[in-house]
């Protein structure tokens, strides 16, 4: 069941998604080139003096956004003002960046196949300031496993840099997994494709419809984030150092080539709907040809009978000794006539 906030003032908290039912869960890892600590499952009143240490880069990963008061205090702990609050427990927020006076918001919705092959999106949030960022994730799956996995054993140079680079790499792993959603839509593309061709018709049509649905709401996303992306490589911008600008440049370049695959893939959905729409009209005229040539056929048969199936006293034909086997004979003989003027004009 989702929560409507129709009539609430400004700065109300409201979790729009589906409500969970799940325990909030809080990790902390505090980090400098020499060392790591990761704090697991954090509780609210130890969060205060993590946040406040300046001997390391604190990252707070926060999964379940559905207990309103828990951001309520967890806001009061990070100084996040209560309109961001709202916006990070709003789901359905545009992808977007905001610069602040203390450091950044950002919103961006994460998008990737499952282990069971099922197209999942969330969405996550951001709040970065020069010591610590705090992130959001809608739901239990941690979109960030593998840039936790790179501070933990110090791979790369997440270490050695602030919370820019932290955050650039938190925005990297998402538009990987756009990649890697859109390599398993072009599969999916591709194998619809062949199956058609097979006359392998069965499920086409509800198959194209759920790649296309996929593709609508990543388009959805990514458009309004390469709009963000440019706002943050501003120079004016306090957040992202110069030094993070190379990388931030690259991953405008990521989005865009998402953008161009998706209007790749937009395009071949479009042409196998039309050549699904082909092949159904090609296979129903062959049936019509069928019948067409079915019906061609019995038209003079049908008028040899209803002849000779008339009562009149005066039909010679009707004392005929050999008669009935004649009628049968002539009958198969415009038949095979018929069926062989087909074949001459290539009808089947």
């Amino acid at each position: 069941m989702k929560t409507s906030k129709k009539g609430l003032p400004p700065g109300t908290i409201v979790y729009t998604g589906d409500q969970k039912v799940e325990k909030t869960i809080i990790n902390v890892f505090l980090y400098s080139g020499e060392r790591i600590e990761v704090v697991r499952e954090v509780q609210l009143d130890d969060l205060d003096h993590l946040l406040k240490r300046e001997d390391c880069i604190t990252w707070v990963d926060i999964r379940g956004l559905h207990d309103v008061e828990l951001l309520q205090r967890i806001g009061q702990e990070g100084d996040i003002h209560p309109l961001i609050l709202e916006d990070i427990a709003d789901v359905h927020q545009r992808p977007k960046y905001e610069s602040l006076e203390n450091g950044a918001f950002l919103v961006l919705q994460a998008m990737y196949f499952n282990k069971h092959n099922l197209f999942k999106s969330e969405q996550v949030s951001m709040y970065v300031t020069p010591y610590y960022l705090i992130s959001f994730q809608e739901k239990k799956e941690d979109v960030f496993e593998a840039v936790k996995l790179r501070l933990i054993e110090n791979r790369g140079i997440i270490r050695q840099k602030t919370t820019d680079y932290l955050a650039y790499s938190l925005i990297d792993v998402i538009v990987d997994d756009y990649f890697e959603a859109l390599d398993k839509l072009e599969n999916d593309v591709f194998a619809i494709e062949q199956d058609i061709l097979d006359n392998k018709t069965e499920d086409i049509k509800e198959r194209l419809h759920a790649a296309r649905h996929i593709l609508v709401r990543m388009s959805k996303s990514v458009l309004p984030w390469r709009d963000a992306m440019l706002k943050t490589m501003k120079l004016d911008d306090l957040t992202f150092g110069e030094s993070v600008l190379p990388y931030l440049r690259d991953l405008y370049d990521h989005t865009v080539q998402v953008i161009d695959r998706q209007d790749t893939l937009r395009d071949m959905i479009n042409g196998l709907r039309d050549l699904y729409h082909s092949e159904l009209n090609l296979a129903m005229n062959k049936i019509m040809q069928v019948l067409t040539i079915i019906s061609t056929i019995f038209i003079p048969l049908t008028f040899l009978v209803g002849v000779y199936g008339m009562n009149f006293d005066n039909m010679p034909e009707l004392k005929w000794q050999y008669g009935y086997p004649l009628v049968w004979v002539a009958m198969v003989m415009m038949a095979l006539l018929l069926l062989q003027w087909f074949k001459k004009k290539k009808w089947f």
